[in-house]
């Protein structure tokens, strides 16, 4: 009897054990996602934002004019590089994925052109129309993007 009371005993003190572990546990893993500057696994999460040409929502002030400009051209630079990097995907593609491809580098040089020619006035924009000069340049460089978000969802397992 003394042996089934013992038994019964250890058996109950290793069972609260394991459920307050088990608890604990839980509250660990909560306050683990809860906690702020815990980094994430972020292999799994889309990473095109990287592939954003210009950033439409940074306000530059006339004064920034200068910074503007390289930021600019930083951005048309890589969009040429896109462009190519299309470009050769078409020259070694079949037939039919040429013409689509084609196609699609055809509608981002029509955006390309667009925003060249907002782009021009920037040497002669004053402070008074430097507001208006950035909306139009932003405006194009959304329609850029837009199109090179659909010719990348579209090619995207073969870019």
């Amino acid at each position: 009897m003394k042996k089934k009371l013992f038994i019964s005993a250890v058996f109950s003190f290793f069972f609260s054990l394991f459920f307050i572990s088990c608890q604990d546990n839980k509250e660990n893993r909560n306050e683990t996602l809860e906690t702020p500057g815990i980094t994430q696994d972020t292999s799994m999460i889309d990473t095109r934002a990287e592939d954003d040409f210009w950033d439409t929502e940074k306000d530059y002030t006339y004064a920034d004019r200068d910074e503007f400009e390289a930021d600019f051209r930083e951005a048309r630079e890589k969009l040429d590089q896109k462009i190519d990097e299309l470009q050769q995907r078409a020259d070694n593609a079949t037939a039919e994925e040429r013409e689509e491809l084609n196609n699609q580098i055809d509608k981002l040089k029509d955006k390309q052109q667009n925003l060249d020619a907002k782009w021009r006035d920037f040497s002669n924009t004053t402070e008074e129309k430097w507001d208006q000069f950035k909306s139009d340049v932003n405006s194009a460089w959304d329609d850029v993007e837009t199109t090179w978000e659909d010719v990348d969802s579209e090619f995207r397992e073969n870019l």
